[in-house]
């Protein structure tokens, strides 16, 4: 193709480029309030020119691909630190009921009555035939029996709490490795197909970071491009598209 062809031709790709480009920029403005979303940018190349005339004559551009604004390794890093903030922030909540209960800066805390348990069984040690020191002690154990049976229901109470939560955190993991491993599917086919699926992979980066949220996982990208996800323990939960739910 030469002369007038070739000119028509290619102002009519470098158009398709440029008009592919302010679609890419359409879709990073219609998504910047989307959570998980990654800027991209398509990249334009030169075509392999064309010998003509014993020269070489430019062919125009191509749009080779569509880049994801994103680093794996930061990603991971942002993944574990949101991991054990979670951990550290329901440990603490945890810690802060049970301090609550045991509450050592009262007259009431274990240590007080404990503390005075012991200066009244002394009290009678002093004085063995007191009826005063016999009546103080045998009030104060009632009293004392009683507060440890209520830090015992208090403390029961929290251990239902946190299987409950337990068994609702396992439903919630289960669902999102389940997700997870469709979009790993999805993701496998149209890569095969076509190229890098960078909307997919927000889904499944977003998925991840809220497995996170649940407990400490590990990721490794296939050469497919499907994605294994295991615990800090090593239990297999996501590879493929098939997933392994927690019980």
């Amino acid at each position: 193709m030469s002369g007038l062809g070739l000119i028509l031709s290619i102002a009519r790709d470098a158009l398709a480029a440029q008009q592919y480009g302010i679609n890419v920029t359409g879709h990073n403005i219609a998504n910047v309030n989307t959570e998980g979303y990654s800027r991209q940018t398509s990249v334009n190349e030169a075509r392999e020119p064309a010998p003509y005339g014993g020269l070489l004559l430019g062919r125009g551009v191509d749009v080779t691909q569509v880049l994801r604004a994103s680093d794996q390794f930061i990603e991971s890093q942002l993944m574990d630190r949101k991991s054990d903030m979670s951990t550290s922030q329901e440990l603490e909540n945890y810690m802060q009921v049970v301090e609550g209960l045991f509450n050592e800066n009262s007259e009431a805390s274990i240590s007080m009555m404990m503390s005075k348990f012991w200066n009244l069984c002394q009290d009678i040690a002093n004085n063995p035939s007191g009826s005063t020191e016999r009546v103080a002690l045998y009030e104060h154990s009632i009293l004392m029996s009683d507060q440890f049976k209520t830090l015992n229901t208090d403390l029961m109470q929290i251990q239902t709490d946190l299987t409950r939560a337990l068994s609702a955190g396992i439903v919630q993991i289960n669902e999102i490795t389940n997700e997870m491993a469709q979009v790993n599917g999805q993701l496998v086919g149209m890569e095969a197909a076509t190229s890098i699926a960078n909307d997919l992979r927000d889904k499944r980066n977003t998925l991840t970071s809220e497995l996170a949220q649940y407990i400490d996982v590990k990721t490794f990208e296939q050469t497919n491009g499907s994605l294994t996800i295991i615990t800090a323990k090593g239990c297999v939960l996501v590879h493929g598209n098939d997933n392994y739910n927690l019980v």
